[in-house]
């Protein structure tokens, strides 16, 4: 972006919308987890940790449709229904909710909750990861040409896998782009930052 001209909005979302507007993109894709995060709303622990792109992955299309790719177990099955559509791959990590079981040990509690063996995989798949990407990206902008990309931190395979499953459509590096739009705070992450500050203290 020359000469520093800010992405326009009165929150984060209207400053998505005006960077897809201004970059002529049929769709924001975030790969990494940081923007992924900041696409989303809030964070995944386990794709922090793993590193690799696409675990928890995010689509915003030109038409404001919204999209989220993660493991199985990648949200809060108490919170509230997310303002986007939800495609998980087979998750390798095991989750469960205890939060209504009450008396006894921890174990106890967990062998009430789910009292069935559950046999999960060894390790997620990466095509699987990469078709829900895929499945993503068509939900938000189904005859996507131009999709913005973080692609600075994607390994060669990783883009390989990208390139797949955008068929026809263009992937474009537009790291800048995120860089400048999470550059502007707005006062949720603002309130973030100062508590990390005083945490820090």
């Amino acid at each position: 972006m020359t000469g520093r001209e800010w992405y326009q909005g009165a929150n984060r979302w209207e400053r998505i919308q005006d960077a897809i507007e201004r970059h002529n993109l049929d769709a924001l894709v975030a790969l990494t987890p940081e923007n992924a995060h900041y696409l989303a709303g809030h964070g995944n622990y386990i794709a922090t940790h793993w590193r690799l792109p696409g675990l928890f992955a995010v689509a915003i299309g030109k038409n404001g449709r919204k999209a989220a790719v993660s493991g199985q177990f990648g949200r809060d099955p108490r919170a509230p229904e997310p303002d986007y559509a939800f495609f998980p791959f087979t998750s390798w990590t095991e989750s469960l909710d205890v939060r209504g079981e009450t008396g006894g040990t921890i174990a106890e509690r967990t062998k009430r909750a789910r009292p069935e063996r559950v046999v999960r995989p060894a390790q997620f798949d990466i095509g699987e990861v990469f078709a829900r990407v895929g499945d993503a990206i068509r939900f938000v902008a189904p005859d996507a040409r131009n999709v913005g990309v973080d692609l600075d931190q994607m390994d060669d395979s990783s883009v390989g896998s990208l390139v797949r499953v955008l068929g026809k459509a263009l992937g474009l590096p537009c790291d800048d782009l995120f860089d400048d739009l999470r550059a502007i705070k707005d006062p949720d992450e603002i309130e973030h930052l100062r508590m990390a500050c005083e945490l820090a203290e």
